[in-house]
């Protein structure tokens, strides 16, 4: 009769520690969830082959951009020809990002083209197929950085 007793008791403990929970709904929940994170990063600890790495999110300066390398290809050049112009955009930031580039021709616009750039590395764009209808000497722009071309007669 003990033994069923003692049974009876631990019965009604567990029964009133459940009801008790169920009263602290919140707490049982923010437990659960607690629990539910632990095993997920266990797993990732355990398939990463017990290596764990530990990442800042710490501040970061933003995606800064300065252009460099202006070159101009050929120069002089004849009426009508074939220009290539490039540029290096370099990005000093400390996250990727992307720069819209802008080239201009005798302070017109005249095309424009977007690079996305990694942190600490530089991308070179290229304009191609620029011709020029008239000779003289021509201020080549890309955002602030400037050459002059020099446009002569065919020859």
């Amino acid at each position: 009769m003990k033994a069923f007793t003692s049974i009876d008791r631990a019965r009604a403990s567990k029964h009133n520690e459940a009801s008790t929970l169920k009263g602290k709904g919140m707490k049982v929940r923010k437990l659960t969830r607690f629990r539910n994170i632990f095993f997920i990063v266990m797993v990732l600890i355990l398939a990463s082959g017990g290596v764990v790495s530990i990442v800042f999110a710490g501040r970061t300066s933003p995606a800064q951009f300065e252009m460099t390398n202006l070159t101009i290809s050929p120069n002089p050049a004849e009426v009508d020809a074939t220009i290539t112009i490039t540029v290096d955009v370099a990005n000093s930031g400390g996250t990727e990002g992307e720069h819209s580039a802008t080239l201009t021709l005798g302070g017109e616009n005249v095309d424009s083209q977007k690079v996305t750039v990694p942190p600490g590395q530089a991308r070179r764009i290229t304009f191609r197929a620029i011709r020029v209808k008239a000779e003289g000497d021509f201020e080549i722009a890309v955002d602030g950085l400037s050459d002059t071309l020099k446009v002569i007669a065919p020859q």
